[in-house]
């Protein structure tokens, strides 16, 4: 998260928020003993009244010195976009239309947290990746059908990985989340590995599945602040959609030092075959987060003869996953630059009737 400016200002700050935890430390102690000095008051021939506002007054000064000790919440950025990764419709029914798209269940997904979204093209050049790599705020991989390591998608995508990582070891409060879902997930894992090596063949093509959480998981960022009514359900109850044919194996996640070094699983599913693999994971130093999963289908997808559940629970899923995006300290050199870059422009064609996805934006 973006911090203070200037040694002076940051000292002045940590100095307001010490005395402002003694005095809300006495304030606590003064309210947990209120009923009894009411009392007192009352017998005293006080004023209930005129104690609760005092109390109240306390309340307000408590809160101005927060306000004021804590400039740097309000310059941090509440009207975040988030880029998405553009991919070839080549092998798609709707190829004939234009050639490159993003799924709209994606973009709803993000909108749906309060973040605006950014097509990221496919064709980029490396000063245009990191252009627009230094106006979002996170970038969104998604789902898809094109290769590994020689589609636009994978080209541009490495690039955008190799910026993050960068931008996290020379200013680690630089906040820049990557989100990687189904072939985002995979081309992750080519990329922190250098090879396909890494993925297998599963049998997990249109089946919704369980979670099942691994050692440490309650301290991740993706599930730390989960309920435990939903870490039950996700645990018990097949909703998380599946369409995926290859798959990072827990053997060979296990057998890879470099997948190891770089990530912490933390859940596990199992295909057709009893095959078990990664279905979520997080970096261990990165703020990349990544799942074989789409929570984004569950809200926003509704083809009849694919596998994915729209009962409460699940959409709940797709809300709580949706709402990981935060702010970085990342912004458009201009509003009209931003205002031409938005998604905004383009509308979304209605597909679902021949195609997986109900609605997707295409682009030339």
């Amino acid at each position: 998260m973006p911090q203070a400016s200037g040694g002076v200002s940051s000292k002045r700050n940590a100095q307001k928020h010490l005395a402002l935890s003694h005095f809300l430390k006495a304030l606590a102690t003064n309210v947990s003993h209120s009923l009894t000095l009411v009392t007192i008051a009352t017998k005293m021939a006080f004023s209930a009244k005129l104690f609760i506002a005092l109390q109240t007054l306390y309340l307000c000064l408590a809160f101005a010195l927060l306000r004021e000790g804590d400039n740097e919440s309000q310059q941090l950025n509440n009207r975040p976009i988030i880029g998405v990764m553009t991919q070839s419709t080549k092998g798609m029914s709707f190829h004939s239309t234009k050639p490159n798209y993003i799924a709209a269940s994606y973009v709803k997904y993000l909108e749906s947290s309060g973040a605006r979204v950014v097509p990221i093209w496919n064709d980029l050049t490396e000063t245009e990746t990191e252009e627009i790599f230094n106006s979002i705020n996170g970038v969104l991989f998604p789902g898809g059908d094109v290769d590994w390591v020689s589609s636009g998608y994978a080209k541009v995508g490495r690039m955008i990985l190799d910026l993050a990582k960068k931008s996290f070891d020379k200013t680690p409060q630089d906040y820049f989340p990557i989100w990687t879902t189904c072939l985002g997930h995979e081309i992750l894992s080519v990329y922190v590995t250098g090879g396909t090596e890494i993925l297998s063949r599963t049998n997990s093509e249109n089946i919704t599945l369980t979670l099942d959480f691994q050692e440490g998981y309650k301290q991740s960022k993706i599930f730390r602040d989960m309920s435990p009514e939903l870490e039950k359900f996700l645990s018990t109850v097949p909703i998380t959609a599946n369409f995926h044919d290859w798959s990072v194996t827990v053997k060979s996640f296990n057998e890879s030092k470099e997948m190891k070094d770089f990530f912490n699983v933390l859940s596990t599913s199992v295909d057709r075959n009893g095959t078990e693999f990664v279905s979520t994971m997080e970096g261990k130093h990165y703020p990349f987060f990544s799942t074989q999963w789409h929570p984004e289908k569950n809200s926003f997808e509704w083809n009849p003869v694919r596998n994915m559940s729209h009962i409460a629970k699940a959409i709940e899923t797709t809300q709580y996953m949706s709402n990981l995006f935060v702010n970085s300290q990342h912004n458009f050199k201009s509003t009209e630059k931003e205002e031409a870059a938005l998604i905004y422009q383009y509308n979304p064609l209605y597909t679902g009737k021949y195609t997986v996805f109900e609605q997707v934006y295409v682009f030339c």
